[in-house]
């Protein structure tokens, strides 16, 4: 059935959040710290210059070497970037 439109709307009041016990915390008061995206970028660039070289070159280990250097390298510098993109609009 519709509401009426003149019909005053009873106020919802929120619940209060409960209070830790023992008032602030130091851990409470300080924020996680922020994780390292160049890590994680540096393996996953990795294992996919290992699986692009595998691909195109074969089972040849001086070719997976090398793509799973230049994938790490490739990594590196977009993780970074990735950092200073995240501390900028931090």
């Amino acid at each position: 059935m519709p509401t009426s439109r003149h019909r005053h709307k009873h106020p919802h009041h929120p619940h209060p959040k409960p209070q830790p016990k023992g008032g602030h915390s130091a851990a409470a008061a300080k924020p996680a710290p922020r994780k390292s995206a160049v890590t994680m970028m540096v393996v996953l660039l990795a294992v996919f210059g290992t699986g692009i070289a595998f691909l195109s070159a074969g089972a040849d280990t001086t070719w997976l070497i090398g793509g799973a250097l230049l994938g790490a390298v490739a990594g590196y510098f977009i993780g970074q970037g990735m950092d200073r993109v995240a501390a900028k609009t931090k």
